[in-house]
């Protein structure tokens, strides 16, 4: 059996979760939505393997969640949202920046309690997905932890030790990773440095382009 959930939100703008059940042949069997209160209280009893659910941990659940696919506590996949702001940029070849973030999704796979499959891509608010525009990210969406220790860590704790790592240009060429061709990864971030907001028309599309395919994608894993 596989528990899926995504939020979604009625007439009145409420946010509710909506779960699905598959079977082991990835019908669907059952749909429910259910208030956040009622969902996250089901999810906070550490709910044991039923017929209908397995467990899912609270710290499987990190904040911007869209879905997950979960075969017991060590063995999952997650998608998740990381809001974009400004942040502190660490670059191994240029020293400190402070340059703004866009939107972003996580796509983390968990095998035998080790994070195995770990990729990111900006998204924007109709849900297309780009290339991410810094290095340590290869152009298909893979991150390189590099010096990041990923072992034990919740997701929410993947995430900003992904944004507090130093970054260098092993993955990131002119023009792979942006638009603007003439660009250093250098020279992109001096420009970037002190301002409020990423230009969202430097970015390239990603494969696949939309938030949807991305599901489907990792949904038949």
């Amino acid at each position: 059996m596989v528990l899926e959930s995504k939020t979604v939100h009625d007439k009145l703008g409420r946010e509710l979760m909506r779960v699905v059940l598959y079977d082991d042949k990835g019908r669907q069997k059952e749909t429910r939505t259910l208030s956040m209160e009622n969902y996250f209280g089901l999810l906070g009893r550490n709910l044991k393997e039923t017929k209908r659910f397995v467990e899912i941990r609270n710290d499987r659940l990190p904040k911007g969640y869209i879905t997950g696919w979960y075969a017991d506590d060590d063995n999952y996949t997650v998608i998740f949202k990381v809001a974009g702001k400004t942040r502190q940029f660490v670059y191994r070849d240029g020293g400190h920046y402070r340059i703004p973030y866009p939107d972003l999704v996580f796509v983390v796979g968990v095998r035998k309690g080790q994070i195995i499959e770990k990729y990111t891509y900006v998204i924007d608010d109709k849900d297309n997905l780009f290339q991410y525009p810094f290095g340590n990210v290869s152009t298909q969406g893979a991150i390189c932890t590099g010096n990041i220790d990923i072992k034990g860590l919740t997701l929410d704790e993947f995430a900003e030790e992904f944004f507090l790592g130093v970054t260098n240009d092993d993955y990131w060429q002119q023009g792979n990773h942006i638009s603007p061709k003439s660009f250093s990864q250098k020279q992109m971030l001096e420009k970037l440095d002190g301002k409020d907001k990423f230009p969202m028309k430097w970015l390239l599309k990603a494969s696949p382009y939309t938030l949807d395919k991305l599901i489907s994608s990792h949904s038949k894993k």
